[in-house]
């Protein structure tokens, strides 16, 4: 997916070394995580954004957890880190991230049956208020006691009933 001279590959489940290697170092030199943490992360790495130049711009994550606010529900929980000058390309990276989960699911029929979105930005809230967000299927579920906000969108063919034991 490319737009503007950037580009969002996805890497799910195949991540090269190399690009791998690009990953621990854009997160420890950007400060976002150690080189430890970061090597601990590329499993969970769903999709690279690049700039026009080919650098890597922002990466993000998934790993799986309940949602308590939705019935305790599994959903894989999105991560992201962009670099200051990418921010505006957070719902691109969304938006990749879900359609690569959503695919995977489709082809497995399990795992977690959404993707969760959690937004501590005051301003990001702020910015997409609506309950539905525009050109999406994500939609607002409440805040976490840690007062994050809660943007859920669920897999085609999820299901959601007949409720947890």
């Amino acid at each position: 997916m490319s737009a503007e001279g950037h580009s969002i590959e996805v890497v799910r489940g195949r991540l090269e070394p190399e690009v791998g290697e690009e990953l621990v170092r854009f997160w420890s030199e950007q400060g976002a995580l150690s080189e430890p943490a970061a090597r601990q992360r590329l499993a969970a790495v769903v999709c690279v954004l690049r700039d026009a130049a080919g650098a890597v711009a922002g990466v993000n994550s998934v790993y799986a957890d309940r949602v308590e606010v939705v019935g305790g529900r599994t959903f894989w929980i999105y991560r992201s880190f962009l670099r200051p000058d990418q921010r505006d390309r957070g719902p691109e990276m969304i938006d990749a991230a879900f359609t690569a989960m959503d695919e995977e699911f489709r082809a497995t029929g399990e795992g977690p049956i959404g993707l969760c979105v959690l937004i501590a930005d005051r301003e990001e809230m702020s910015r997409r208020p609506e309950a539905v967000w525009p050109g999406t299927s994500f939609l607002y579920a409440g805040y976490t006691p840690a007062g994050a906000q809660v943007r859920i969108s669920y897999f085609e063919g999820a299901t959601i009933g007949p409720g947890i034991d």
